[in-house]
């Protein structure tokens, strides 16, 4: 896992420990890295789930399908960043589907190892413990923004909050987004054929500019609802 290195400290998980006491982590977590290929499924709805797994590279969403078939995206998982953390502590069955939106590599870890002091009593088990809550608050966080989106009544308004919300996430007013139209739409819950219409209005009206899934947003005097 050498060539993860980077990847794996750069998740809130592993802040503030050198790569002696995150192998040390690691092995005390059973961590295993495991492939996926694009559209591979990680686990199903209604799976039990034992390990929450770190995102080494690709991309993995979490998404929901309703007894009709269609699909709604809930969250777009890159790479330094953990999912299925909360199915596993609760020994829950997933909610949620998982599969790799594109070719990807998944560190699982076992929760279980995370929750309890493991045997050697290593004095860096705290801050994992602490680090685990701080995942815990950031996914709060996005959830907050994910409903915030869902709240809003038109498509139109969905499109601009989430697109308000990728600018300050990414700390500028041009920025990539994960998704592709499709992944877009399900992600906000709408038809895709009516959001690539307002795509195309806000272009008109010089609000925003779009080439594929790079964004710039042009009018920030800009009134939503």
């Amino acid at each position: 896992m050498q060539k993860f290195f980077q990847v794996i400290a750069s998740s809130i998980l592993f802040k503030g420990m050198n790569e002696t006491e995150m192998q040390a982590i690691l092995n005390c977590l059973k961590a295993a890295p495991k492939n996926f290929l694009k559209d591979e499924y990680i686990f199903h709805m209604g799976d039990a789930v034992r390990y929450m797994g770190l995102v080494l590279s690709g991309s993995v969403h979490l998404s929901k399908e309703d007894y009709w078939g269609r699909k709604t995206i809930h969250a777009e998982i890159g790479p330094g960043d953990i999912f299925a953390e909360s199915f596993a502590a609760a020994a829950h069955t997933s909610p949620l589907n998982a599969y790799a939106a594109k070719n990807s590599t998944v560190l699982f870890m076992d929760i279980h190892k995370v929750l309890s002091v493991c045997s050697s009593r290593c004095s860096f088990h705290n801050t994992l413990i602490h680090n685990f809550v701080a995942v815990l608050a950031e996914k709060n966080i996005r959830m907050s923004s994910k409903i915030e989106n869902l709240t809003q009544k038109t498509t139109k308004d969905k499109l601009l909050i989430y697109l308000s919300n990728q600018s300050q996430l990414q700390q500028s007013a041009k920025f990539t987004i994960p998704f592709n139209r499709q992944e877009l739409a399900e992600y906000l819950s709408v038809d895709r054929s009516a959001m690539s219409q307002e795509l195309g209005k806000l272009q008109k009206q010089g609000i925003i500019s779009v080439d594929k899934n790079t964004f710039e947003i042009l009018n920030k005097n800009l009134t939503i609802g």
